[in-house]
Parts: structure tokens; C-alpha cells; sequence
């Protein structure tokens, strides 16, 4: 997986030269994507792996992707504890004022508005 994810600030050669093999906690990215995938519940656990569910199967044909980018995004600013990604720094803020803020322009701007508006 680490030849897969390209992640800002993540440098694979110093990684590898710390670490004689990479476990998931060790590479964030790959970490980060496992945690709102299973807060979300497109996949479970299953005699040590990572099984698609159902909903992480149907999401993954044509028909519903478009689908899946909007549940990721949604689980990711309304559920998920970001504060880990900062390690603690300012607890949880923005996060809770982020997922207002979007929904609002989702709601306010989701067509051309005149500049006093």
C-alpha cells in the first residue's frame, strides 16, 4: 500500500528506513482511510481482514460512486475524531464548525448568487 497512496509530507524512503516493515498504525494515510471506511460501514472485520460490506459493495458499482464520495466526506467532517491527525493540538475544534459551514453553502450556494447576496 505504500507504493499506492501519494500523501503530502509523507516521505516512503524515511519511513522505510525507520521501520524494517510498515504496520498501519505507522503510515497515516493508509491508517486514516481505514478508520472512515469502517466508521462509515463499507467494510468490517472478518477473521483478521477487511471485508467490503454489502452498502461497500453496492457503492462501489457505476450506478452509486457518486454516492460514496458524499457518505466519505460526510463521515469524515461529521463523525470522525480529525484531532488524532493533528495529535491533540486543538482538540476538536474546527471539526464541529467545519461540517456547519459546508452544509451551509451546500444549502446557500449551490447556484450563481449576485455579489450582495
Amino acid at each position: 500500500m505504500i507504493e499506492l497512496f501519494d500523501w503530502p509530507d509523507f516521505d516512503k524512503a524515511k519511513a522505510l528506513s525507520l521501520h524494517r516493515t510498515i504496520n498501519e498504525s505507522d503510515f497515516l494515510p493508509l491508517h486514516f482511510i481505514h478508520h472512515v471506511v469502517e466508521l462509515a460501514g463499507l467494510v468490517r472485520k472478518h477473521r483478521g481482514a477487511l471485508r467490503a460490506t454489502r452498502l461497500g459493495r453496492e457503492l462501489s458499482e457505476e450506478p452509486r460512486m457518486r454516492a460514496l464520495l458524499a457518505i466519505l466526506f460526510h463521515v469524515t467532517f461529521w463523525h470522525c475524531d480529525l484531532s488524532y491527525l493533528r495529535r491533540g493540538l486543538h482538540g476538536t475544534w474546527p471539526q464541529r464548525d467545519i461540517g456547519v459551514v459546508l452544509w451551509s453553502l451546500d444549502v446557500g450556494a449551490n447556484d450563481w448568487r449576485s455579489a450582495d447576496r
